[in-house]
């Protein structure tokens, strides 16, 4: 029964590694899993340094559209071409209220960048608010960057986990094929 019971825990040790693997491939690859409302992100380049740094991972927060005011980062999918329609965390740099509609659209900036974002960022673009950077996140976010490549990919998570699996299969093969 002890064997059994150490050999569930392994399972859903390895279990917890693969899922832990996918969600960090998940992420580099551009999904952004949602967990009662928070994603994390990474952020890919330097232009909210030196408030985000470079490949720093961040926690952002779904939140109503009152809740974004002058000064707070929001994180927003882009109508700009260069970006291709991904996200992109800039600050508010102001607000405008269209007379006719009354919708509110916000200009945004890169606290590095000289000049304000060139498309106006309406309520229904934006995917969160920043909450804070994750300890250690830039560590992490380098990480997740390098795994972007294919063969850094293989050896580092793929390669283990072969193993790992191969030597789990050869113990149970070894257990049932034992008698004691």
């Amino acid at each position: 029964m002890r064997k059994m019971v150490r050999h569930i825990k392994d399972f859903l040790f390895v279990l917890l590694v693969v899922v832990m693997c996918v969600v960090i491939v998940a992420i580099s690859r551009g999904y952004h899993p949602k967990i009662a409302g928070y994603q994390l992100l990474r952020v890919l380049t330097y232009s909210m340094s030196p408030a985000i740094e470079e490949n720093s991972l961040i926690i952002i927060k779904e939140v109503p559209q009152e809740e974004i005011q002058v000064g707070d980062i929001i994180t927003f999918v882009s109508e700009d071409p260069d970006l291709m329609g991904f996200y992109n965390t800039h600050r508010v740099n102001s607000i405008q209220v269209d007379e006719e509609t009354g919708e509110k659209s916000y200009i945004t900036k890169g606290d590095k960048n000289t000049y304000i974002d060139g498309y106006p960022v309406s309520y229904d673009q934006v995917a969160g608010k920043y909450c804070y950077s994750v300890p250690f996140g830039q560590i992490i976010g380098q990480a997740i960057a390098a795994l972007t490549d294919q063969r850094v990919y293989f050896v580092f998570i793929m390669l283990p986990l072969m193993i790992c699996f191969l030597s789990y299969m050869w113990q149970i093969i070894m257990l049932l094929t034992t008698k004691e």
